[in-house]
């Protein structure tokens, strides 16, 4: 990536393109050459990696902690809320009801902010499927279970 943390550079011609609009990871053409790049993001210490899941107020993406080398899950809240404090407000009161409980089957939060006028929380990366996923491998599960699996899917997107 450039300087700029909006720009990149073509890899086809060189020409600095800037990415300020594009989505994390969305390819676009180069106005030069038209080779497709794709738009690399960090927000703050987060380097966006690959795209999770699309919700109603944003987008969750896996991303990588440059400080602690681990892999996070980010909550972007969308572009067009972003301008709408209530909704800014609703994410940021949802990341800190999750931050005050510590249980397994709840999703850790570990931070929020805004970048790019983005706001933004991370949280613990679980690699383990959907409540959807595991009704498609089973789908007469027990009560208690689908109880457990619904409330550690509380923050998916």
């Amino acid at each position: 990536m450039a300087s700029d943390p909006t720009a990149q550079i073509c890899p086809g011609c060189g020409t600095t393109v800037d990415t300020t609009e594009a989505e994390p990871l969305a390819r676009i053409a180069c106005p030069t050459c038209g080779k497709k790049i794709r738009v690399e993001r960090t927000f703050d210490h987060f380097l966006v990696v690959e795209t999770l899941g699309v919700g109603g107020m944003g987008t969750v993406y896996k991303a990588r902690d440059t400080q602690l080398d681990r892999f996070v899950a980010l909550k972007l809240l969308r572009r067009d809320l972003g301008g709408e404090e209530d909704h800014k407000a609703r994410l940021q009161q949802e990341a800190r009801i999750a931050a005050a409980v510590n249980h397994p089957y709840v999703i850790q939060v570990f931070d929020s902010g805004t970048d790019h006028d983005q706001f933004y929380v991370v949280m613990e990366l679980v690699d383990q499927g959907s409540l959807d996923d595991l009704m498609a491998l089973e789908p007469r599960l027990p009560e208690k279970r689908i109880a457990c699996c619904a409330s550690a899917r509380i923050n998916s997107p």
